[in-house]
């Protein structure tokens, strides 16, 4: 996609993108409500919370997950990544200013946001394919 420099409508994408993924994390949590259940109060946890959740819970099953694992850890920097863009003002020249740090600065271009974008829906759809194919099957297995 061309943005012509940009930064607005790629960081709606980042932000569209965020929202799909962590409703993919909602659906893994329900998933494994078996194990431990996932209440209200725990679905307005915000998703750092939740992708800690997930992979304590995938941690302790007794199957070997670790796909699954590095897979939320990689949503997890994603999500990291996200969250420095989302909560930082961007300034002309599409730079980024963490105010809530240090003020180190950080480049928020239309080609990184939207590349952001695609890493986040990327690892959406790897996380349903996983979770529909492996996780869910390997559940009810174990349900029986």
């Amino acid at each position: 996609m061309a943005f012509e420099g940009d930064t607005i409508r790629p960081l709606g994408l980042v932000t569209l993108k965020s929202a799909y993924a962590e409703a993919e994390i909602d659906e893994l949590l329900s998933a494994l409500a078996d194990i431990e259940p996932y209440d209200d109060k725990k679905q307005k946890w915000p998703v750092g919370q939740k992708l800690a959740q997930a992979k304590r819970l995938i941690q302790g099953l007794q199957a070997e997950f670790e796909v699954l694992v590095e897979l939320l850890n990689e949503m997890s920097g994603l999500f990291d990544r996200r969250n420095a863009l989302t909560h930082s003002p961007i300034y002309s020249g599409t730079k980024a200013v963490r105010s809530r740090t240090t003020g180190a600065e950080q480049v928020a271009t239309a080609e990184a946001l939207t590349e952001l974008a695609a890493s986040l829906s990327n690892c959406r759809f790897k996380l349903t394919a996983y979770r529909q194919r492996t996780l869910e099957p390997w559940l009810a297995q174990r349900g029986r």
